[in-house]
């Protein structure tokens, strides 16, 4: 049997616009981001998803409430799929966070990952998401997995499947899977390999 998982990312909002790292931070949809989540919304249910999960943070939640609200499928929330807690980088741009944290990002870049004060390590995200997965299950489809990439909103639509709990980064997830992200603004977009989204735009 064939199974699948449908990663959406959540809907604009006005960090996403300001560019400043969200992680964490409890960050509403802005009117735009309120208009992709419905659009999304109303393709997505064609999927007939089986379950929806989220983070329990309020960008991720209103963005699957309106799946929800169009298949009567409830939202289940779980704080252990949320974004990854970036510390004192949250709500700093790129260039703030580079006057601020030189030696840090300088590091980031260079894939030696070092812990930004407040921050949690790749590694202990990976965990905290992995330690979710034993919920992912759905009766009657074997092998359901927990898919999750950086605070996006999961569905696990009839029959699909991936394990991507312990991806670093969303593109490096998207490679693995070799399947289309669905984001608010953008359903079924293919992510094209190495194309890393815009710095800060977390």
């Amino acid at each position: 049997m064939t199974r699948r998982v449908v990663l959406w990312r959540h809907g604009r909002t006005e960090w996403n616009v300001a560019g400043r790292v969200q992680g964490q931070t409890d960050t509403a949809l802005d009117e735009v981001g309120v208009r992709q989540a419905a659009a999304a919304a109303a393709r997505l249910a064609s999927l007939r998803p089986v379950r929806i999960l989220s983070s329990d943070l309020q960008r991720a939640r209103h963005t699957a409430e309106e799946l929800s609200r169009l298949t009567g499928v409830p939202v289940e929330l779980d704080e252990r799929l949320r974004e990854m807690n970036f510390g004192e980088r949250e709500g700093l741009t790129w260039k703030e966070s580079w006057e601020r944290f030189p030696d840090l990002m300088k590091a980031m870049l260079e894939d030696r990952e070092e812990r930004f004060p407040g921050a949690e390590l790749h590694a202990e995200a990976g965990a905290r998401r992995r330690a979710a997965r034993g919920r992912v299950h759905v009766p009657g489809v074997p092998g359901g997995h927990l898919a999750h990439v950086r605070g996006i909103v999961e569905l696990l639509v009839d029959r699909v499947g991936a394990d991507l709990a312990g991806a670093r980064h969303p593109v490096a997830a998207h490679r693995v899977e070799r399947g289309h992200a669905a984001r608010a603004g953008d359903v079924g977009r293919r992510v094209t390999p190495g194309v890393y989204p815009p710095r800060g735009r977390v």
